[in-house]
């Protein structure tokens, strides 16, 4: 399971209420010192516009389009979100302080493609709601199941907490499995 970094807040962990996609209206800065990290990415990638190449629309919203794309340098299939450049810079350093945790979908790349921004993360698969929806068609997951979901949605939240974040709308949409 990952989660990306939809909707993450940048404040104190004690207000804490592997997740996929943000957006800046979504995220919060609690304090000077979190608003300034988020500026500008951490470590901003120039990437040409030949990078990616875009298959398929996989999610859209008011925070931009998601793309399943081909990484042409790797061969990687990714997940490349166009948002508005003034979405952009919170959502790269939200990812990027992120980065790392098995939980939590990882940076590939960042950039501007002409007018818009984009951010490339891995490609997990799909949503929570996605499997219970049309993979189990209903029927309830195990408690066994259950419970291994929880702990690696608890571990990606714990982390995302210690760092000073927290995720404003977690739900079977917004994780990866």
């Amino acid at each position: 399971m990952a989660l990306g970094p939809k909707n993450l807040w940048t404040g104190p962990a004690a207000t804490t209420p592997r997740i996929g996609n943000a957006a800046h209206d979504d995220v919060v800065a609690a304090t000077p010192a979190a608003r300034k990290s988020q500026r500008a990415p951490a470590t901003p990638t120039a990437t040409g516009s030949g990078r990616f190449h875009r298959l398929e629309v996989i999610g859209a919203g008011t925070f931009g389009v998601v793309y399943r794309a081909r990484d042409r340098r790797t061969g990687e299939i990714v997940a490349m979100k166009c948002l508005r450049a003034s979405d952009f810079a919170a959502e790269v350093s939200a990812l990027e302080a992120c980065s790392g945790h098995p939980s939590i979908v990882q940076p590939r790349a960042s950039g501007h493609l002409g007018s818009e921004a984009f951010l490339a993360m891995e490609f997990v698969g799909p949503t929570l709601r996605y499997v219970m929806k049309h993979v189990r068609f209903g029927r309830r997951h195990t408690e066994l199941e259950v419970r291994l979901l929880m702990r690696q949605l608890c571990a990606g939240v714990t982390w995302m907490n210690r760092l000073g974040l927290m995720h404003r709308d977690l739900k079977p949409d917004n994780v990866l499995v």
